[in-house]
């Protein structure tokens, strides 16, 4: 996984620990094709329904593989802002 906080790109291995502080610009993608755990803490909680609701739940891995397709950026950031966060564009890939 690749990580931006503050336009300072991170790689993060397995067993990584970041931090991403609370209203600063950040992001994170796979570059790889195999698929990727990542567990997110969130303090004070609350965004946790952003995700709940512009995601969809899945079976297993292969399921979640099939699903795959490009964002709607309308949509997130529509739901973002029911939440309090602000969508500022994509994540760069390099």
């Amino acid at each position: 996984m690749e990580f931006d906080i503050d336009e300072m790109r991170t790689t993060g291995a397995s067993g990584a620990f970041l931090h991403m502080p609370r209203d600063r610009p950040h992001g994170y993608v796979n570059c790889t094709n195999v698929p990727a755990r990542v567990i997110c803490v969130f303090t004070p909680g609350g965004c946790e329904g952003f995700f709940e609701e512009a995601g969809e739940p899945v079976g297993d891995v292969a399921q979640a593989v099939a699903m795959l397709r490009p964002a709607d950026p309308q949509r997130l950031t529509s739901i973002a802002a029911r939440y309090g966060m602000s969508i500022i564009g994509g994540l760069p890939v390099s």
